[in-house]
């Protein structure tokens, strides 16, 4: 009878264990209320775009919000004109949305205005993010690339092209441009140079319905069932680097395609009834997963999807689904339910965006034990497979960059005219730059081995810092910044701060680090016009970046300059500089 008692004891234990391990995978959410709601000042117009503190959107009434995955409101404004139903996250949070049809305009991460630059069309679709900060954007018969400060690159015309398809980013950056004429039935497109110039004409196998970028190229869907993936060569041209049949899907129609992390892509038959997790760079499938039928999502009925750390979550007009190698994580279904956007947050929210001016979350997953964030930042690590390559400037050599191509060029990034030859420049900057680091990494008692061109020229290396700083791009904020902690020339030193703020983009705060520790450990106190220009600097890159951690740094370093140690105008300059700051709220 003890023995008895001890098993049915210890076998009620165990069910006891499994019931509180076990996730609820399924929900009938017209039967639950709202975990949380959120009262906007208008409905979300456009697929609210992920950020590192949550998601930011667009809404009706000229408004843009960000909000946290719980429904917090972080932020939210109003401006004087109507938004396009598009949004796009930058480079380190930044916003890119269209405005007025024509203008794309650039926001920092707490919604305040940066820029608007007029394209002269109407802009169609997102816009694109580049590998260095500049954006594309795209008409009807147009494509134009804008720098990060908001400074025309370029402009070309192209035939029509179609809409219904997304541009999209090859590996080298080189954008794929689709078509709006056929060639014998078939989708053909363009491939466009981030610097201008269509590269090559490319006629697809079949009619593209699908298409996205990924880690290793672009995913595309076709109307007879098939997927695969566009990339390019080693000799720098584009190919089908694998195809899955329609056959090999099992699917009758196009199927739905998504870019997962860490080299994985998804494809949904367009039945909805299976999900397979592919290697994106060779289409060997990692495992597929049975979608139950109550929850399958047709492709027909596809409403919106999103990447969470419990793996791809796609929803349709009345159920949705969660899936990952483990097979499905949880589902929902509802009735009646109206909504403009649905999306699934790593938390374990299905949140919808309504109509009705809410946003409604329903908690689904009760049991997310990692705190991963699925969350992908844009990189930044430029174009290196278009840049020539470079001598550095030297002693036998001379200058890479002649004055008369510094006036052109640095006059080119400031009206934004277009540069044909911008591809040659960067490559020399950048190995000018690191020539320029090389060589401040001397040692004073080594100069009399190693000689050192760029100390030896100083007003070349103010004209090399000068372009990196107006170039409006994200790939010299390092080396300015590296720069700063290594000379101490009070000239370069002024130079440097003051492209510190030029350049403004600072994505981890190096650059406002390494003039704290100049104000702190390197700056005469009575070096005034380098303390006021660290105070301009300071705000225009907390400005630019609207970061609360870098919000923080820039007010300890203008704190720091309010004591007895510095003199009378200086504490004024930077009490004023400071209350520029609290002014803009972030």
């Amino acid at each position: 009878m003890n023995k008895l008692n001890k098993l049915n004891k210890k076998v009620f234990l165990s069910a006891l264990f499994l019931s509180l391990t076990l996730p609820s995978f399924s929900v009938d959410i017209s039967r639950e209320n709202a975990s949380w709601i959120t009262v906007l000042a208008g409905s979300v117009i456009s697929p609210p775009v992920r950020t590192s503190y949550g998601y930011a959107a667009v809404c009706e009434g000229k408004q843009m919000t960000g909000f946290t995955e719980s429904g917090k409101v972080l932020w939210k404004h109003s401006f004087p004109f109507r938004f396009a139903p598009c949004l796009t996250e930058g480079p380190s949070d930044l916003l890119i949305g269209v405005t007025k049809e024509k203008f794309v305009t650039l926001f920092n991460p707490g919604g305040l205005m940066l820029w608007s630059f007029d394209t002269g069309y109407k802009v169609e679709g997102s816009p694109v993010n580049g590998l260095d900060g500049r954006i594309f954007v795209r008409g009807k018969n147009n494509i134009s690339c804008v720098s990060l400060k908001g400074k025309l690159r370029w402009k070309m015309e192209t035939r029509e092209q179609d809409t219904s398809l997304p541009v999209c980013t090859f590996t080298d950056g080189s954008l794929l441009v689709f078509l709006k004429e056929k060639h014998e039935g078939k989708t053909r497109g363009i491939r466009v140079s981030p610097f201008s110039g269509i590269m090559e004409e490319i006629v697809f196998a079949g009619v593209a319905c699908r298409a996205v970028s990924c880690s290793d190229g672009v995913l595309l869907s076709f109307s007879d069932g098939s997927a695969g993936l566009c990339a390019v060569s080693k000799k720098g041209e584009a190919y089908s680097k694998w195809l899955l049949t329609s056959k090999e899907l099992h699917s009758t129609a196009g199927p739905l395609i998504f870019s997962g992390s860490d080299g994985e892509a998804f494809i949904v038959t367009s039945s909805g009834e299976t999900l397979f997790s592919v290697v994106s760079r060779t289409g060997k499938v990692k495992y597929d997963v049975q979608i139950p039928p109550e929850v399958r999502v047709p492709a027909s009925d596809f409403r919106g999807s999103s990447l969470t750390s419990q793996g791809l979550f796609v929803s349709g007009k009345n159920c949705a689904w969660c899936a990952g190698k483990n097979g499905v994580s949880w589902k929902a279904e509802w009735k009646n339910r109206n909504f403009s956007y649905v999306f699934a947050t790593d938390s374990g929210y299905l949140t919808f965006c309504t109509p009705v001016w809410t946003i409604e979350a329903f908690r689904i997953k009760q049991d997310v034990a990692s705190k991963k964030s699925s969350f992908v930042p844009v990189k930044n690590p430029g174009y290196r497979e278009f840049y020539p390559g470079a001598g550095v400037s030297d002693s036998i050599t001379g200058e890479s960059i002649s004055l008369s191509e510094y006036r052109e060029f640095m006059a080119a990034f400031d009206k934004g005219n277009p540069l044909e030859n911008e591809p040659s420049l960067l490559s020399r900057l950048i190995a000018d730059s690191a020539g320029m680091a090389g060589d401040f990494s001397i040692q004073e008692s080594q100069l009399h081995v190693h000689s050192s061109f760029f100390k030896e020229n100083p007003a070349y290396t103010e004209r090399v810092l000068n372009l990196e700083a107006e170039s409006g791009l994200t790939i010299f904020s390092k080396h300015i910044a590296s720069m700063m902690k290594k000379t101490r020339d009070d000239s370069l030193l002024l130079c440097l701060i003051i492209n510190a703020g030029r350049i403004e983009y600072d994505e981890n705060g190096e650059l406002l680090s390494a003039m704290d520790h100049l104000v702190k450990n390197v700056l005469s106190r009575n070096n005034r016009a380098a303390l006021e220009a660290v105070c301009d600097s300071t705000l225009s890159i907390c400005r630019f970046m609207g970061k609360p951690a870098l919000f923080e740094e820039g007010k300890k370093i203008l704190t720091f300059m309010l004591t007895p140690a510095f003199s009378t105008s200086t504490n004024d300059y930077a009490r004023e500089t400071l209350g520029k700051i609290l002014e803009l709220k972030l």
